[in-house]
């Protein structure tokens, strides 16, 4: 068959896109309340410093694992709500680093979560 340019390039992308799919469907979820723990998260993010508030959070983050992120679903012994917590006021702190990080934080954990969250 004669595909042209165009039609070759979706089906690549297609193709693609089905390969990355795959490949997170295989890998296991992380869970945060496991990773966590072992981070300077808490610590940190009790300090009244900006810098050391997006360190805990570039923590978090970095618990989250690989991109595109996979978290545990919530359950009984997965709770996010906590998390939500800390990150909220974050939302609206005078620093604009704070906050931006704050942002990643909470797309990190819908991304890695999906519609159960």
């Amino acid at each position: 068959t004669n595909l042209s340019p165009e039609e070759i390039m979706a089906a690549l992308k297609k193709k693609q896109q089905e390969d990355e799919a795959k490949r997170l469907e295989k890998r296991a979820a992380v869970n945060l309340f496991q990773v966590l723990p072992h981070t300077c998260y808490k610590e940190k993010l009790k300090l009244e410093k900006w810098s050391e508030k997006v360190a805990a959070l570039d923590a978090l983050i970095e618990a989250g694992g690989e991109q595109p992120y996979k978290l545990c679903s919530p359950s009984s012994s997965v709770d996010y709500l906590p998390l939500i917590r800390d990150l909220k006021p974050l939302l609206g702190h005078t620093h604009f680093a704070v906050c931006s990080k704050a942002l990643a934080a909470f797309g990190m954990l819908a991304e890695g979560v999906g519609e159960s969250m």
